[in-house]
């Protein structure tokens, strides 16, 4: 019988695991948004890319491409920028709004 890697134990009993925590965070605020994960989806950060979904990796798009770039590499992404609100600032102000924040 097969077992796959996750069922089979180390010699000294350790675990590795690997969490894609980019496309975790890309992910999130796809579903958040209410947004197919089909569509290329990237969270940027100011004029920076730090998150990329699946389909906007198959575009070609990577972290630390600008918005510019990524915008190049897929007319059709949609940017998300990160939660940036502070002890100043109210919720229901959040600038979130896909493609507003290129």
């Amino acid at each position: 019988m097969h077992q796959s890697s996750a069922e089979v134990p180390s010699a000294d009993g350790r675990v590795i695991i690997h969490l894609d925590l980019d496309a975790f965070y890309a992910q999130v605020e796809s579903r958040r948004l209410g947004i197919d994960p089909s569509t290329p989806l990237v969270v940027q950060q100011w004029r920076g890319i730090i998150a990329v979904n699946y389909a906007a990796r198959a575009a070609g798009i990577k972290r630390h491409l600008t918005v510019d770039e990524a915008a190049k590499l897929c007319p059709g992404v949609v940017f998300v920028h990160v939660e940036t609100i502070g002890d100043d600032e109210d919720d229901e102000d959040d600038e979130r709004n896909t493609n507003e924040t290129r």
